[in-house]
Parts: structure tokens; sequence; C-alpha cells
């Protein structure tokens, strides 16, 4: 999750529940919205064999080890969008790490 104050956090969706995988934590990759009101970021995961690195704007901000909340990877995704944002998603897929 990203806020427009340009900090970012993780949560962990398990129905109606969540947990915080990572705490709110200011980072300079998260792009704050202009005088507009607009911002793009792009949002990456890359799931390997024992950890997660989390990317904003191709920066890792956060790597967690595959274990407690991090362990099940099974493929599935999704994404929860906010009130009150004009959202745009463009790329959404997943796709083999190549190595």
């Amino acid at each position: 999750m990203i806020t427009d104050d340009g900090t970012w956090l993780i949560k962990r969706r398990t129905g109606p529940t969540t947990q915080e995988v990572a705490d709110r934590t200011p980072n300079a990759a998260v792009k704050k919205p202009d005088a507009h009101g607009t911002c793009t970021n792009a949002l990456e995961v890359r799931v390997m064999g024992d950890k997660m690195d989390f990317l904003i704007n191709g920066t890792v901000v956060k790597t967690l080890p595959k274990t407690g909340p991090a362990a099940k990877t099974d493929g599935v995704y999704g994404m929860r969008i906010n009130h009150h944002l004009e959202v745009q998603v463009d790329g959404l897929g997943v796709s083999k790490n190549p190595s």
C-alpha cells in the first residue's frame, strides 16, 4: 500500500481481516501527487525460493523471508483500491523468474 504522503506499508488480507506485515515507512521511491493531485507509482513483488522483494518504482523497499505471513505464495493475487481515487492499472500480470 502506498499513501499520498510518501509512505508505504504491506498488509496481508484474508477475507475481511488484514494483518500488517511491514509497518508504514517513508521512502523517496514513492512519488507524491503533483499540483493536480496525480502521480504514478509502479508496484512489484518478486517471489523467490526463500524470500520476497517488494519494489516501488524499481526500488526494493522491503525484503521478507518466505515464513510467517509471507509463507503462502501460491500465485493468487489481487488488489484493493480505496475510495476517492481514480486508478489506472497497466501491465498487471504474473511471470516466472527466468533464473
